[in-house]
């Protein structure tokens, strides 16, 4: 089951370029943006804080499902395998006595991929 957080605001295929960037502080950014050639090129930033994993999945390795769940859209996957690191994560806090970080499994796919994959705290959407 998904969630959807956020639409991509224009049709998938006017994106030109999309750059996942790692930033320290375990951020990641994805910058979005559109081909100069349709007119005015726009600038999509979304922030994932408190990273824990990342992943790119590009043309040929693309599954039906990524396409059919997260196609033009970021979206918080409620049943993953991937999340099994959310218990790694507990598994590490608790001899600490802290409160494990509440993990949350996010993915976008764009045309012919790439579908970028997040395990992460938080996401600041664009305005």
């Amino acid at each position: 089951m998904t969630e959807i957080l956020w639409d991509v605001p224009l049709p998938p295929t006017q994106i030109s370029n999309a750059e996942l960037i790692a930033h320290p502080g375990r951020q990641c950014e994805l910058l979005l943006e559109t081909d100069e050639e349709l007119g005015e090129s726009e600038r999509f930033h979304l922030v994932f804080e408190g990273v824990e994993a990342y992943r790119c999945t590009y043309l040929t390795a693309i599954t039906e499902e990524m396409v059919k769940d997260a196609y033009g859209a970021l979206v918080r996957i409620e049943t993953s395998s991937w999340l099994g690191v959310s218990k790694r994560n507990a598994e590490f806090y608790a001899p600490q006595k802290q409160k494990p970080k509440d993990l949350q499994h996010l993915m976008i796919c764009l045309d012919d991929g790439p579908c970028y994959e997040v395990i992460c705290t938080n996401v600041r959407l664009p305005s």
